[in-house]
């Protein structure tokens, strides 16, 4: 199917094809009938993308910051390699459609196929023949609203929500600045409301327009009084309420806010721009001034239950705003057919956007059609095979976000023997984006395009921590060798079942080769450490602190999808340990802090001590209430009168008989590469994994038992029988 991409690095525009997606569960699939372009918020997103790598900086100081605290934690090299690599990718344009659903998920309550909807949301309602798109931002169409109307769904929202939030009463008046096509649309709802408006704007004709449409009165601030105005417009009050839906890089439309509106009055923003306060006029009328939150709840934060609002505050989500804008339409209360000055096929999408750079003619509503037959395939050809070479191992990934663009992909791309055959990823656009920066056959949204390939023997599974399970039971069974980033699994249920398969799997009297990512076993300062105490005789006592930073509540990691922090990241500490003390875990004890933030997870800060075989005890103190800028990982080790210091995997020091030897890199060196060339080379010479099976088994059912005895607050037991192989 063809969808409008923009690649971030170079600005470059372009129709492509990309692979048909999938419903899956929780979302409907829509072939798009119209979707209109936001000239505002697109043409930001597109001149950013145009920008030289300096001018993107400026822009993002926010992101600097990490960047500059991730050279510090990771060195120059790495952090410039992985800005870069965020720098070259695809992003989608638009989040304003309609169309007719064409599959739903098995979870879909609210729609059937053939319904007509209309659709809001980046990523989710672009300007693409195929969307895929979550039950709330979706509503039906009124039976007599078409789609060309129902594509203005998106900025209908948007507007409807400032309006809402204005919290307008019977009698009062309304400034609307900017009337371009947000403002034409929010003047409208206003007067379906009731009220009075002035629309402000410096664009004749967009004043023209705007009369056309029911403008009360007009402002001009390059040529009128704009005080003057107001107080004729409200007979010397002032307005009550101003929304701002003009775009600036000043904050003049905020300070002429000021100026035109009365004794406590609300002002709201819409549109983009600096936020700088003019403490006067703000001060002195005691104004209410409010950011309007896009289509509205449900676009960057829930309902938060059981919190008192304020009284005349409506609690409105997207979808509420949503089908309100629809029976606007439908109640012919809004005219947004008198928007629309320009439309093309999707394939002349250059043509459209350039009519919004070159600003050589008048727009305001651009709209898209889209043909009734859409051509795709499931996956979709990058690169044509090298016939003339024949690798040895070809390799398939199930999901591939940034940690695999970073770590992973990178070096297995320099490996000469390796053939990157395809790639499938959630999102057609991204698994594009992927098999072209990093050479991939092909590219696909369904996982079983890489499961079903004959000639992929080894598939990386780098997706959400709920999925590993699901995928590498179903690539052992069809006998391929296996790379899962941690977790293995997050229950032991999921446990139990790889452990069958894998009993299962055998091919020809060899089993394919299970691996799973504990890149730390894998630094050379852990070879060294393991060098320095080759001989040891006496147990060690170890101490490991994780400075982890902190994640909300609300972060993935900690739902069901990433299964919390110690499935997810405290298994690469217990594998560590197991490695380095060449013991297994016996006994494990938890506790966590009583933090007065009780919205913190429970799992963010916490102490775990572990008995291991050989008579070896480690503390793992893992917290995110510390620092971010100071070093993320300590590791001690003390033992037959030696000890070995390792921070943050930049500098090791050891200790042995009164002298003292470091060893520092400028880059944290965690392992990533050499566990890469490592788990390939073995595959190459037929041996059996790095980390043997049974290890894997004792690494993840440790952490379950970690759970455990966080929740008991007793030791627990680590017993193997019945687990391992």
């Amino acid at each position: 199917m063809k969808q409008v991409i923009q690649n971030y690095k170079s600005g470059r525009l372009e129709v492509e094809e990309v692979p048909l997606p999938s419903a899956g569960k929780e979302n409907i699939l829509l072939k798009t009938k119209v979707s209109l372009i936001s000239a505002g918020t697109e043409q930001s997103k597109i001149e950013t993308a145009q920008m030289n790598i300096i001018e993107k900086a400026i822009t993002r100081l926010d992101l600097v910051k990490q960047v500059v605290n991730n050279i510090k934690q990771e060195g120059f090299v790495f952090t410039l390699q992985k800005a870069f690599n965020k720098l070259d990718a695809s992003i989608s344009l638009g989040y304003s459609c309609a169309g007719q659903v064409i599959d739903i998920g098995s979870e879909i309550k609210e729609f059937n196929v053939g319904d007509r909807v209309a659709c809001v949301g980046e990523g989710t309602a672009a300007h693409a023949e195929i969307n895929v798109v979550p039950e709330y931002f979706a509503t039906r169409i009124p039976h007599n609203v078409d789609y060309d109307e129902a594509s203005f769904v998106g900025l209908g929202a948007i507007a409807l929500n400032a309006v809402e939030l204005a919290q307008l009463k019977k009698g009062e008046t309304v400034a609307v600045i900017g009337l371009g096509l947000l403002g034409q649309i929010a003047l409208q709802i206003i007067k379906a409301k009731g009220q009075m408006v002035l629309g402000v704007e410096i664009d004749e004709d967009k004043l023209a327009l705007a009369d056309k449409l029911g403008l009360d009165a007009k402002a001009n601030p390059l040529l009128d009084d704009m005080e003057g105005r107001a107080l004729d417009f409200t007979s010397g009050n002032g307005l009550d309420a101003v929304i701002i839906t003009a775009a600036s890089r000043n904050n003049l439309p905020i300070e002429i806010s000021g100026k035109i509106s009365r004794n406590k009055g609300r002002v709201i923003l819409v549109g983009a721009m600096p936020i700088i306060i003019p403490r006067k006029d703000y001060y002195e009328k005691e104004l209410y001034f409010a950011v309007s939150s896009g289509f509205g709840r449900g676009l960057y934060y829930p309902l938060e239950k059981n919190r008192p609002y304020p009284f005349n505050y409506t609690n409105r989500s997207a979808k509420d705003n949503m089908r309100d804008f629809l029976s606007l339409l439908s109640d012919k209360k809004i005219d947004v057919k008198s928007l629309i000055t320009h439309r093309f096929k999707l394939a002349d999408a250059k043509k459209a956007y350039g009519i919004i750079k070159e600003k050589k003619e008048k727009y305001i509503g651009i709209v898209f059609e889209y043909d009734l037959a859409v051509q795709g395939e499931e996956k979709v050809f990058v690169k044509a095979r090298d016939s003339g070479r024949l690798p040895t191992l070809a390799v398939g990934f199930i999901g591939a976000g940034s940690f695999a663009q970073g770590y992973l992909l990178p070096v297995l791309k320099k490996i000469r023997e390796v053939d990157l055959i395809g790639v499938s990823n959630a999102s057609g656009i991204s698994a594009k984006n992927i098999a072209r920066k990093f050479r991939f056959n092909y590219c696909a949204t369904d996982y079983n395009e890489i499961l079903n390939d004959k000639k992929i023997n080894c598939v990386f599974i780098v997706s959400r921590h709920n999925l590993h399970a699901k995928f590498v039971i179903a690539a052992l069974g069809k006998g391929k060798n296996v790379f899962v980033e941690k977790p293995l699994c997050i229950n032991e249920e999921e446990l139990k079942e790889i452990i069958s398969v894998y009993q299962r799997s055998a091919i020809q009297d060899r089993r394919p080769v299970l691996m799973v990512g504990f890149n730390r076993r894998f630094s050379p300062f852990i070879r060294q450490i393991k060098e320095f105490f080759k001989y040891k005789i006496s147990p060690f006592v170890i101490y490991y602190r994780i400075n982890a930073g902190y994640l909300a509540a609300s972060h993935w990691v900690h739902t069901p999808e990433g299964g919390g922090r110690i499935v997810g990241e405290v298994c690469h500490f217990v594998d560590l340990l197991s490695y380095i003390t060449d013991a297994r875990p016996l006994e494990v004890s938890a506790v966590s802090l009583d933090h007065p933030n009780k919205s913190m997870p429970t799992q963010d800060n916490i102490i775990v001590t572990l008995k291991f075989s050989d008579g070896s005890i480690a503390t793992i103190n893992y917290n995110s209430v510390g620092d971010i800028a100071f070093s993320r990982e300590l590791i001690e080790i003390f033992g037959d009168n030696s000890v070995a210091t390792l921070d943050n995997f930049k500098k090791l020091t050891l200790s042995c008989g009164g002298h003292t030897r470091s060893f520092g890199t400028l880059n944290r060196d965690m392992g990533h590469q050499n566990e890469i060339e490592y788990f390939v080379r073995n595959l190459l010479n037929n041996n059996q994994s790095l980390i043997t099976f049974n290890e894997l088994i004792c690494t993840t059912l440790t952490t379950f038992k970690i759970e455990e005895a966080l929740r008991s607050n007793l030791p627990v037991k680590i017993d193997l029988n019945g687990w391992t192989i």
